[in-house]
């Protein structure tokens, strides 16, 4: 007898939706992990135009910015259900990925350096954050 829990079971996160809309789903965890490698992206860009590294109306700064934003409207499905969170992430985490960008890294690869699946979820996250939807299962536990 194996212990495999099947895709139509209650999800061990404790969330109450199958395993399948949950974390079983291999394509939303891939989608999760460009997603939010994507709105980091957008946030170093941001603290470049803070930090007057960029102008505004720079066209390769324009062009950069829309195509992560368009990149990141185009990775998720219209036929899933999303549950929006709204994360700022730490303050430290965008500006050392900021120093990076301008200290001539790349980004991409900097980036990825810099995120870590949760080990209890596997939703890819900045090395410095807490994953919000496993904090909250423990907290009502």
């Amino acid at each position: 007898m194996t212990n495999k829990i099947g895709r139509n079971e209650p999800c061990p996160c404790k969330s109450g939706l199958k395993l399948k809309r949950c974390h079983g789903d291999v394509v939303l965890q891939n989608i999760a992990k460009e997603a939010t490698q994507t709105i980091m992206g957008l946030h170093i860009a941001e603290r470049h135009l803070e930090a007057g590294l960029v102008e505004a109306d720079d066209q390769s700064y324009v062009t950069g910015v829309k195509a992560l934003a368009d990149k990141l409207a185009g990775l998720v499905p219209e036929t899933i259900e999303i549950n929006q969170v709204v994360v700022e992430p730490p303050v430290s985490v965008v500006n050392k990925l900021a120093e990076k960008e301008a200290a001539g890294g790349d980004n991409l690869s900097e980036l990825q350096d810099d995120l870590a699946p949760c080990p209890k979820c596997g939703v890819w996250l900045p090395n410095d954050m807490k994953c919000f939807k496993c904090e909250r299962i423990k907290k009502n536990a």
